[in-house]
C-alpha cells in the first residue's frame, strides 16, 4: 500500500461494516445488496488480504448484536520503499 506518513512495513488494516452479502475476488470484492452491486477493489501489493467476516454476535460484553451485518476488512503492510 502507497501510504505515505506510514512507517515502512506497519501493519494496515481497513474495515466497512454492511448488511450487504460479500464475495471476495482475490483483492477485490463484490457486495450485493436488493438487486445492487457495489465493486471495491485495491490496487495493492500481492500480500493484501481480504476478508468477509460476520459481526452478528461479536465478542465482549460491550458489544451490541448487529443481525445481518458483515465486514469487508483489508489486511497489508505499509509500502516498505516509501517513507
Amino acid at each position: 500500500m502507497n501510504w505515505k506518513g506510514l512507517r515502512p512495513g506497519v501493519s494496515v488494516r481497513w474495515a466497512m461494516a454492511t448488511d450487504a452479502s460479500i464475495a471476495v475476488e482475490g483483492s477485490a470484492a463484490v457486495l450485493t445488496q436488493a438487486g445492487r452491486k457495489l465493486h471495491v477493489a485495491f490496487a495493492a501489493p500481492a500480500d493484501l488480504r481480504l476478508e468477509s467476516v460476520s459481526i452478528k454476535n461479536p465478542e465482549g460484553e460491550w458489544n451490541a448484536d448487529n443481525p445481518g451485518k458483515r465486514m469487508l476488512t483489508a489486511h497489508g503492510r505499509a509500502d516498505p520503499t516509501v517513507a
